[in-house]
């Protein structure tokens, strides 16, 4: 059996994830949905994986060679959504942390890519820290399709920063109202790109909760992290959610 290894911790520690498990035959770095085809259709047709981009592989003598890195995907509408017929038992034994969820069918999904800030503690290795995101059109089918066809009644966007472009989420918004019924959902938002009007257009959008990349109330803490957030602008944001009747995490 050929073993692909991929994802965070491949794309992080790159050529160690081969060295330290003899197991992995290939690993693919960065985004994998086109690397991973490519890798299938070679192995189909009897070619070498060695050297296809955004490839690990061994060599003739057992040395990791990595490949060039494969471009990000630009149009992320091009891809499918994802095989979600394919999951045993979906949504109802895929239960979702009560920290994120009230409970009920739920669903996660990654509506963008990639975050422009550079907080030291985050790696940024798969996705990088260019902003790329679906479309909200895109969302929202992907949202309906969820809810009319598996039964979800609540969506966890897992987006590093869901609220970077404020125009996108307010049609997000518009888009996931005329939801009937209306499907609840959180998200994780840097306090320095919301502001009361969008809450309030996410609350009617069946918005139940955001967590807030807050990390610290020390200035001199926040800065040793690189986390650019100004303090008095933090708390008045956990006020505006709270006020707008948001669950505010921390």
């Amino acid at each position: 059996t050929v073993v692909v290894a991929g994802g965070p911790h491949v794309s992080g520690v790159k050529e160690a994830a081969l060295s330290e498990c003899g197991h992995f035959d290939f690993g693919v770095v960065g985004e994998g949905e086109e690397t991973f085809a490519l890798i299938l259709r070679a192995l189909r047709e009897g070619r070498k994986v060695l050297g296809l981009p955004g490839t690990m592989s061994r060599d003739g003598g057992g040395a990791i060679v990595r490949a060039s890195p494969r471009p990000f995907i630009r149009d992320l509408d091009t891809l499918p959504f994802p095989a979600w017929d394919l999951l045993p038992g979906f949504p109802k034994r895929y239960e979702a942390n009560l920290f994120f969820s009230p409970g009920g069918p739920s669903a996660t999904l990654v509506t963008s890519r990639g975050c422009p800030f550079h907080c030291a503690f985050c790696d940024q290795s798969t996705f990088g820290n260019e902003y790329r995101a679906f479309s909200p059109e895109y969302v929202f089918r992907a949202a309906r399709t969820l809810q009319r066809d598996y039964g979800v009644r609540y969506l966890v966007f897992c987006d590093d920063t869901f609220t970077v472009n404020r125009s996108r989420v307010l049609k997000i918004c518009e888009l996931l109202s005329t939801l009937r019924p209306k499907v609840a959902w959180s998200c994780d938002a840097n306090v320095m790109t919301v502001d009361r009007e969008m809450l309030r257009a996410m609350r009617r959008a069946g918005c139940w909760s955001v967590s807030f990349g807050l990390e610290s109330g020390s200035r001199e803490v926040l800065a040793s992290l690189d986390k650019d957030i100004d303090l008095v602008r933090a708390a008045e944001v956990i006020r505006w959610t709270s006020a707008e009747g948001i669950r505010p995490n921390g």
